[in-house]
């Protein structure tokens, strides 16, 4: 008899995150399934940088006429967003400026569509128990191609892990096999990358394909619980915002400035290899 996957799925944008640590996709549907307490997450609230990027990503979709599945008006950042975003500058005219001129910045890098295709904005895509769904930014309504903005204050070298994990779910859920990310400079528009990813047979890219449903199997599985474990890197903890830092790396490894401040841990006088401290 086959054991039943669990209820909870893995969302596209959070499955970069998972394939780096299986312990975040472990308190995840354990927050989901309400076997722990969701005071384990650290949400709070609209983060500045965060809501900025909401403002742009809506600014570029809307400005660019995209289809939503939905009135627009729907779609458009909530008045706590904008609260939160405008803390990053001197006044409401800042704000709209440089969103605009983030949104510009993306939209020149956008592809143009044949003619009688047009771009989709947060369509939902399902690509069925063993495929994360999730919201795409911009889909070609052909399905020819994903593109996923990405704003941010440091201009990438090359494009992000998770990034592209989160692509290929896209890609997997539509049949897309052509993605791109835009990264853009979310507070002075001072540059903006394009960066393609080719999902194609034969290209490197197809792995993410082929290993995604094969991870998710495991995400929803029965062996989650007892084989997860926290990846303890600035990489997957700290660059990846995960929200159970608290509860996870810092319980584990031991903060410095918490455990072993010299004035109170060394008496007065010590000599240590011939110094006095």
């Amino acid at each position: 008899m086959t054991t039943p996957l669990s209820a909870w799925r893995p969302r596209a944008s959070s499955s970069g995150y998972f394939w780096s640590c299986s312990q975040r996709a472990a308190f995840e549907r354990g927050v989901a399934e309400g076997s722990l307490d969701a005071s384990v997450r650290e949400d709070n609230g609209a983060k500045p940088n965060a809501a900025l990027g909401t403002l742009i990503h809506f600014r570029l979709q809307d400005g660019m006429r995209a289809k939503f599945p939905g009135p627009a008006k729907d779609f458009a950042p909530t008045e706590e967003e904008r609260a939160a975003a405008l803390t990053l500058f001197g006044s409401e005219a800042d704000l709209d400026k440089a969103v605009d001129a983030a949104a510009r910045a993306a939209l020149a890098l956008v592809p143009k569509l044949p003619e009688g295709v047009h771009w989709l904005a947060e369509p939902t895509v399902d690509g069925g128990e063993f495929c994360p769904p999730g919201h795409i930014d911009l889909l070609a309504s052909d399905n020819s191609i994903v593109v996923d903005l990405k704003t941010t204050r440091i201009k990438p070298t090359r494009i992000k892990r998770g990034a592209v994990i989160q692509l290929g779910a896209y890609c997997l859920a539509t049949g897309a096999r052509k993605a791109l990310a835009i990264y853009v400079d979310s507070l002075k528009a001072s540059w903006a990358v394009p960066i393609e990813v080719d999902f194609n047979e034969g290209q490197d890219a197809t792995l993410v394909l082929e290993m995604l449903p094969k991870l998710v199997a495991y995400w929803r599985g029965p062996t989650l619980n007892d084989t997860a474990y926290p990846q303890l890197l600035d990489s997957t903890c700290s660059d990846d915002f995960c929200p159970y830092t608290r509860v996870c790396r810092d319980s584990i490894v031991p903060k410095a400035e918490a455990q072993y401040n010299r004035r109170v841990a060394l008496p007065s006088g010590l000599v240590v290899g011939g110094l006095t401290l």
